[in-house]
């Protein structure tokens, strides 16, 4: 997550800060090392306990770095110092690492924003609301998310050691209820048609042409 956070242009001019400065840390230094070794522990406690961490939860501690990544910005204009017609232009070199770390920001944020994430929001708060879960059971899904919302124990259906055996991995995972979206819900009917009443529909959530759907593992 804090790789998704950062993104790989943001990864890439933090190591270059990170590598700028290197030597025996400054009380700066260790300043920011130990909050970030903080912030890591907060982290694993957190996604140990709600087992949901987004980048969210990371981008504003991980703004600590951003000083760094500036002095990545830095060192990668020095750097282009050596090609020819830009050794003269120090303000053209500075520019040109920050344009196309603007350019690619700029496209993720033209993006349409994902209006299929709501139907499965609303999909696990349904569960959530029903209050139908036992302590020991679990909301299988793709999306980490989804058992925060639906306040449950995770399984990701991903991890199922092979897809042949994918219910008896649910089932030995405690699953109660399975979300998936509309396309999710055509591969679970593929793997499981073997036992086709395995899994009983239950809730059905629609927004803009987007579905997610709600299935309850039976037996």
């Amino acid at each position: 997550e804090v790789l998704k956070a950062l993104r790989a242009e943001g990864v890439l001019l933090l190591a270059l800060g990170l590598f700028a400065a290197r030597g025996r840390p400054t009380r700066r230094g260790w300043f920011f090392a130990a909050c970030t070794g903080l912030y890591l522990v907060v982290f694993f406690g957190l996604a140990a306990s709600s087992d949901y961490l987004s980048r969210r939860h990371v981008l504003p501690p991980a703004a600590l770095l951003f000083g760094y990544a500036a002095l990545g910005a830095l060192a990668l204009a020095d750097a282009l110092g050596r090609v020819p017609g830009l050794a003269a232009r120090p303000a053209l070199r500075t520019a040109l690492p920050l344009l196309l770390v603007a350019g690619l920001g700029l496209g993720k944020a033209l993006r349409p924003d994902r209006a299929d994430a709501l139907p499965e929001r609303r999909a696990a708060e349904w569960i959530r609301s029903e209050g139908a879960l036992a302590p020991d059971e679990a909301v299988a899904a793709v999306k980490q998310r989804i058992g925060y919302y639906a306040g449950a124990r995770f399984v990701d259906l991903r991890r199922a050691p092979h897809p042949d055996v994918l219910l008896e991995y649910l089932r030995r995972e405690r699953v109660r209820y399975v979300v998936v979206d509309e396309h999710e819900r055509e591969e679970l009917l593929r793997l499981t048609a073997k036992a086709p009443d395995a899994l009983a529909e239950r809730r059905r959530e629609e927004l803009d042409g987007h579905a997610a759907f709600v299935f309850e593992l039976r037996g």
